[in-house]
């Protein structure tokens, strides 16, 4: 038995060919047949050369002749039971389609596999499907590794404050996104946003605003717009280029240091953690959200006022997506508001560094074996 050479398939062609051989005649005798299989164990079955054209043999189907015949040498005297006709496939065609090809064709195992007309040898249906499987993989592997590379390029330290972050995915893919950015010397934006639809839908909405972001960056608009022109503008760019469905809940940190004023903007997003020293005490507020989500409806004005805080008494800021708080354990018991205001109350020294580490430790202990239902993401702002 000649091998046939290696071919380069490409990653959209069918590809993951094991059993690539050159085609046995249909007049080879059962013991010769089964010599082939016994050659190549990782071998399931082989293209037959026959009158019309091709067909295929596979292993079982000639230990199951074996077993009826009772005896080796013999002709192999019916290759209509052995063989299968018109049953193939385009190594040029993209993988989901074939796959999907192949499984409109029934029971059948295997598929010869054509490029042009140029037999290039077998495939299994359980090749396919595993290959296809690597093809998602590989494209989930490939957009996680843009997200991550998004946010790592996001998360600039605005002066007069550190910013730390961390998250852990639900999903393959990740729905939460933040961005900062100094606006002028005095003036920082931090935001943070959590995209509301399909797992899929809420990351491309989430790359599309970070294109949005860093376009206006760019063109230097950013640093020139008022806070509620740019809100609004990003509302109506959601609300044009966005599937109703896909509502983004997110919140607006504006640091002023010239003014010592920190004015939040939040869009039904979480309730931040203000922790702040107050007649010598450590105190934690939870402004509420003032707006609804962004890419709803369009807005015209700002009904409500941002709410603002004086910087001189501010240590920290605890930003945090609601999967936090959505945790749950086995008990179906969600990790709550309390727990995460009692995490923040005895940790506080520790949220300038490390504070991440204990959280996500906490909220592993607290589930346990079970499933993240939506993705944590959590953000650290600290002064002084």
């Amino acid at each position: 038995m000649e091998k046939m050479s290696d071919y380069d398939f490409q990653r959209n062609q069918v590809g993951f060919i094991t059993e690539c051989i050159e085609p046995i005649s249909d007049k080879i005798t059962l013991r010769d047949a089964l010599g082939y299989f016994v050659e190549d164990s990782d071998m399931e079955a082989i293209p037959v050369e026959i009158d019309a054209g091709y067909g295929i043999i596979s292993r079982d189907d000639l230990q199951r002749k074996k077993g009826q015949l009772g005896a080796m040498g013999r002709p192999v005297s019916s290759m209509e039971e052995l063989y299968t006709e018109n049953s193939s496939v385009s190594s040029q065609e993209n993988v989901k389609k074939v796959l999907r090809d192949v499984i409109k064709e029934g029971n059948q195992k295997y598929f010869l596999v054509f490029k042009e007309r140029n037999l290039m040898g077998v495939v299994s249906l359980r090749n396919l499907v595993r290959h296809n499987s690597d093809l998602q993989e590989e494209e989930i592997r490939q957009g996680r590794a843009v997200q991550d590379f998004l946010l790592s390029e996001n998360l600039v330290q605005p002066k007069g404050c550190s910013l730390k972050s961390s998250s852990q995915r639900a999903h393959d893919l990740g729905s939460d996104y933040y961005y900062s950015t100094e606006l002028t010397s005095s003036m920082s934006m931090i935001c943070c946003f959590e995209v509301q639809g399909s797992t899929q839908g809420a990351s491309l909405v989430s790359v599309m605003i970070d294109t949005y972001l860093k376009t206006r960056k760019m063109t230097g608009s950013l640093e020139t717009d008022n806070p509620e022109n740019l809100m609004l503008s990003l509302n109506s760019f959601l609300c044009r280029h966005t599937p109703p469905e896909c509502s983004v809940r997110c919140l607006f940190l504006f640091i002023d240091t010239s003014a010592g004023i920190l004015s939040i903007y939040n869009f039904d997003y979480t309730s931040p953690f203000l922790i702040l020293l107050e007649e010598g005490k450590i105190k934690a507020k939870m402004p509420a959200a003032n707006f609804q989500a962004l890419g709803r409806e369009e807005l015209v004005i700002f009904r409500e006022k941002p709410k603002q805080f004086a910087l001189k008494n501010l240590k920290h800021i605890f930003l945090y997506s609601d999967g936090l708080e959505r945790c749950v354990n086995v008990n179906g018991q969600s990790f709550g508001m309390e727990r995460i205001k009692e995490c923040l109350m005895e940790n506080y020294k520790s949220l300038g560094s490390g504070f991440s580490e204990i959280l996500e430790n906490q909220v592993n202990d607290f589930r346990r074996e079970m499933p993240l239902l939506e993705d944590i993401t959590t953000m650290v702002v600290s002064f002084g």
